[in-house]
């Protein structure tokens, strides 16, 4: 019987070492791929490009790109980071408290108001908000333009709205690669979002 067990043992550990022998030259090889494949990329914030002064920007830029940055992160913001202000000249609130001539120009009567208050910035933000809420509509009064998202103020806190996209069109016209990392939000056409960035 012992001999019965020593044979079987033998046989077992001559069966593992023939299976590593078989997968060891494809472990090795995976290895090697994975170690070639791997690389680190190193992300600069959209958000810190609004906090340098327009003559600190094009030095900025340059030293940034000269220190390694691979590219920028161009994040898009959520309703209640919009509410903090992270994006200059804009504003987001409940239709009810727009003023009743602003009111008066939307066909319902609730919802949330984008006030793009950037005559520079605002007609790319309503190209991009048109496409992200298809179901929304403009208007305006005198340079600023108001676009409203036919959803509740709450249910935009944690949905992605409108990204920073006047750095987005800096940044891309100086040809830095640009990462767009979008929030969670509601269903809208992913081409026609990309085409108005």
């Amino acid at each position: 019987m012992n001999d019965f067990i020593k044979r079987r043992a033998g046989s077992f550990v001559w069966f593992v070492l023939l299976a590593l022998a078989l997968v060891l030259p494809s472990l090795a090889w995976r290895l090697t791929q994975e170690r070639a494949m791997h690389s680190t990329s190193l992300l600069f914030d959209l958000i810190e490009i609004q906090n340098l002064t327009a003559l600190q920007k094009e030095n900025k830029f340059a030293k940034l790109m000269e220190a390694g940055i691979s590219g920028f992160f161009a994040p898009e913001y959520t309703g209640e980071e919009l509410a903090k202000g992270v994006l200059p000249n804009l504003l987001i609130q409940p239709l009810q408290l727009c003023p009743p001539e602003i009111r008066e120009k939307f066909a319902a009567s609730v919802g949330t108001v984008i006030v793009l208050d950037d005559p520079v910035a605002a007609p790319m933000q309503r190209e991009y908000l048109s496409r992200r809420f298809d179901e929304g509509e403009s208007a305006a009064a005198g340079q600023t333009l108001y676009y409203r998202i036919p959803l509740n103020y709450f249910q935009l806190e944690k949905t992605g709205i409108l990204p920073d996209l006047r750095s987005i069109q800096y940044l891309s016209m100086a040809g830095a690669p640009i990462v767009y990392a979008p929030a969670p939000g509601f269903s809208c056409s992913v081409e026609g979002v990309l085409q108005s960035l």
